[in-house]
């Protein structure tokens, strides 16, 4: 991990594990403001809030903003859509374990599951109009030099 990563951990959210991973494996890789479009996220009154269709968005979306806020805390002129989510993770936490009962006197055991939210995002760098410029000339002089060598060829396959 490089030392510009920008991190957020959201740990005990009460959703299992199982749940999250679906929405988090969609947005990983993506721009933080794609993320946020995603799942939902609008501000209102300064915060983020999901309006994704299901619940389960929301803790997803409160440690996405929170890894964004950390980013504009660190260097005020960054902006959602130039920070990208290098990893994120939705690793299991503790399990309550209880029972409870059924029909005919028996017990049946419940399980409810709690689940570690991380994300660390890194800054997009803007490639240089020079240097994209520079590789593209590059390219058509060695595109025109291999039309040149098949021509020359085939004269000398007439000319024996």
């Amino acid at each position: 991990m490089t030392q510009n990563m920008i991190k957020a951990h959201a740990r005990f959210v009460r959703y299992s594990p199982y749940k999250l991973r679906p929405l988090v494996d969609v947005i990983r890789g993506k721009s933080a403001e794609y993320a946020l479009q995603w799942l939902g996220a609008h501000k209102v009154q300064g915060r983020w809030s999901a309006t994704y269709a299901t619940r389960r968005a929301k803790p997803i979306v409160k440690v996405l903003a929170s890894a964004v806020a950390n980013a504009q805390n660190r260097d005020p002129l960054a902006q959602p859509m130039s920070l990208k989510i290098a990893d994120i993770r939705v690793d299991e936490g503790p399990t309550l374990r209880y029972f409870k009962p059924t029909a005919r006197g028996s017990a049946s055991p419940q399980r409810k599951r709690f689940c570690h939210i991380s994300v660390s995002l890194n800054a997009i760098a803007a490639p240089k109009k020079a240097a994209v410029a520079a590789q593209g000339t590059e390219k058509k002089e060695k595109t025109k030099k291999t039309a040149t060598k098949s021509r020359s060829s085939k004269k000398d396959v007439k000319g024996s």
